[in-house]
């Protein structure tokens, strides 16, 4: 194998574990209220989708209904959702965010809005073909692993 192709793989497995590393750690908003990257996503997506229920928030998260369940269980003690009655039918709930929930959900959009302008500084100094380059590199090697 050449050395290029070794040293490509090598940063690859280096980056991918680093951002693993990242989303295994809670972060801690304030002195009560921990979260989990897991948490942190459902209040985003619950945010996004006011008044969604476990069944689209599965679909849109590509998790199981159990694992929603498990994770809005969470949510519900730390005060951060409410399940409310669907007004379309009598056998759902949907989800919307608690005042505390909402502030999570700020602080996250905040969040990732900081993370996007450092990836466009880091990306800016790049051919806009070479970006094109990365984005078909990181297609191709998701295709490749879903194999």
């Amino acid at each position: 194998m050449n050395k290029e192709i070794t040293k490509i793989i090598e940063q690859f497995e280096r980056v991918f574990n680093e951002y693993q590393d990242l989303r295994r750690q809670p972060i801690e908003f304030d002195k009560e209220t921990t979260l989990y990257r897991s948490e942190l996503h459902m209040i985003e997506a619950i945010g996004n989708y006011e008044n969604i229920n476990v069944t689209k928030l599965s679909k849109l998260l590509g998790i199981t209904k159990g694992a929603v369940s498990q994770c809005l269980d969470k949510l519900l003690k730390k005060q951060m959702v409410f399940k409310n009655p669907s007004p379309l039918t009598d056998n759902e709930v949907v989800l919307t965010l608690t005042e505390k929930g909402k502030v999570v959900f700020e602080a996250h959009n905040t969040y990732h809005k900081k993370m996007y302008e450092d990836f466009d500084n880091i990306l800016k100094k790049y051919s806009k073909e070479a970006q094109h380059a990365l984005i078909n590199l990181l297609a191709q090697l998701e295709n490749y692993l879903k194999q």
